[in-house]
């Protein structure tokens, strides 16, 4: 008996076609800022954290630039 000369596919087309589906699904609900922070459970912790490192950035630009403002933290 000899074996066919294609091998069965990894993955059911079905099961393509579901992921598909699923995935557009995902996009739809979360928007475009899902796309940037994530989904609904991660996103209040991935906002968090941008704030907090936009915040550093700020505080060290502010105190390696001598603005006027600046003397405030001085």
């Amino acid at each position: 008996m000899a074996e066919s000369p294609t091998p069965p596919p990894l993955v059911p087309a079905e099961d393509v076609h579901r992921y598909a589906l699923e995935a557009r699904r995902m996009s739809l609900e979360a928007g475009w800022l899902g796309k940037i922070f994530g989904s609904a459970t991660y996103a209040p912790t991935n906002i968090a954290g941008f704030v907090v490192c936009l915040f550093v950035v700020i505080i060290c630009v502010v105190g390696f630039l001598n603005l006027p403002f600046a003397q405030i933290w001085r």
